[in-house]
């Protein structure tokens, strides 16, 4: 409805990380965001970030995952939420890197 376009890669193994993806994604020049199933901190997200430093691209990566801390038990929709996971979190953080990338 916006006129967002989005690609989505599923890197399906974090170790060894998909350089031939990388590369592409580095060389669109656009928002990257990583979503992980998992912990925010030490995941994908920064793996990515760490593989575009080392190789020269200075890209600004958006990351969603669990934050490290502790997480109450509650169902799963709950707890996408509560995490900043959910469907509506992913969406503003498109929204938001795509006005970041116009500034």
């Amino acid at each position: 409805e916006e006129g967002i376009s989005v690609s989505h890669y599923d890197m399906i193994f974090l170790k060894p990380i998909d350089t031939e993806i990388l590369k592409e994604v580095a060389e669109k020049n656009c928002p990257i965001i990583t979503v992980e199933d998992g912990i925010k901190d030490g995941g994908l997200g920064s793996a990515v970030t760490e593989w575009l430093n080392d190789n020269g691209y200075d890209r600004k990566v958006t990351r969603i995952g669990v934050p490290d801390k502790f997480v109450p038990h509650g169902k799963v929709p709950e707890l996408m939420k509560l995490c900043g996971m959910d469907e509506d979190a992913i969406y503003e953080a498109i929204v938001n890197a795509r006005k970041s990338s116009r500034s």
